[in-house]
């Protein structure tokens, strides 16, 4: 259990995330999916976001398939770290790629709309 207690101060445990997940509603697999640059990705958002569907063909124009884990806010078994983020919110190991920080306190359309593909590809290639 040291991982977590040196990540105590940010909340974040690499152990008991990787059991949220796996007994999670994560869609699609058990647990987090990688990009061929080993890069985990991850989509959130909630049912009847207007943007959601829009991030999903924006992951397949980049990505070239559905190689990515969604969380659905309107699922109770969305772990908890993930209920911070707006819909829809594209995460490339673990960060926004707008840059933002979450911060909403419930579930909330983000303003800035999906994002782009090439802002996506430009987040996965500053990391491969």
């Amino acid at each position: 259990m040291r991982a977590c207690a040196e990540n105590e101060r940010t909340g974040e445990c690499p152990i008991l995330d990787a059991l949220d997940e796996r007994e999670s509603g994560a869609i699609g697999n058990m647990g987090k999916r990688t990009d061929m640059n080993g890069c985990s990705i991850e989509l959130i958002y909630f049912d009847g976001c207007p943007n959601a569907e829009r991030a999903r063909e924006n992951l397949r124009t980049v990505l070239g398939d559905d190689s990515w884990t969604e969380w659905n806010l309107s699922s109770a078994n969305t772990p908890k770290r993930f209920r911070r983020y707006g819909s829809p919110t594209v995460l490339v190991d673990g960060r926004d790629v707008t840059g933002d920080n979450g911060g909403t306190d419930g579930m909330a359309c983000r303003a800035d709309g999906a994002p782009s593909p090439e802002l996506i590809r430009e987040v996965l290639s500053s990391l491969g």
